[in-house]
């Protein structure tokens, strides 16, 4: 199938499904112009970020995986195993 390639225009023949690019080139090259489009970049809203500095680190939740990995960690010292 012929389609149209989303970052130069050329045609080209769609070997799959989901491409979009006739090469990795032009991928990469409109994936570094569009970098920064909050449509394309796959950013949370700015509503789910937390702003993180050196003054407010210690409060920034920690990711559930870091919880469990510190009481792994304190369980094994506890048990003399680290």
């Amino acid at each position: 199938m012929n389609t149209i390639c989303k970052y130069c225009n050329k045609e080209f023949i769609q070997n799959r499904k989901d491409k979009k690019y006739c090469s990795d080139n032009c991928r990469k090259n409109y994936n570094r112009k569009h970098k920064n489009d909050p449509d394309l970049s796959g950013n949370r809203d700015e509503a789910d970020m937390i702003p993180v500095s050196p003054e407010n680190v210690s409060e920034a939740p920690l990711n559930a995986n870091s919880e469990v990995l510190e009481a792994e960690c304190q369980k094994k010292k506890t048990n003399g195993s680290v």
